[in-house]
């Protein structure tokens, strides 16, 4: 199956602009050890006990804030100005 076949000329030039031949082959190496590194970092947490899971979890410090900023994207501003809500 080719891709590029399917593909519509639109599309392919910016495949070909944002990601052109030259330097393939060291944005696909800098791609495989990222992927590396993320799968070494994950495979880590299937070797907590669940005491360090639990001092984890309920560790004040640890907390994450869920409060998001206010988005500030030319959309978010027409919704405003619409009166819709844009999420927060």
């Amino acid at each position: 199956m080719n891709i590029a076949s399917e593909m519509s000329p639109k599309a392919a030039a910016f495949i070909r602009k944002h990601w052109p031949a030259k330097g393939r082959a060291e944005r696909i190496a800098r791609a495989e050890q990222a992927w590396n590194e993320a799968i070494a970092i994950a495979s880590t947490f299937k070797k907590l006990d669940p005491a360090t899971a639990k001092w984890i979890a309920e560790d004040p410090d640890l907390e994450i804030s869920l409060s998001l900023p206010r988005p500030t994207c030319r959309t978010s501003e027409r919704l405003r100005a619409s009166g819709a809500r844009s999420g927060s």
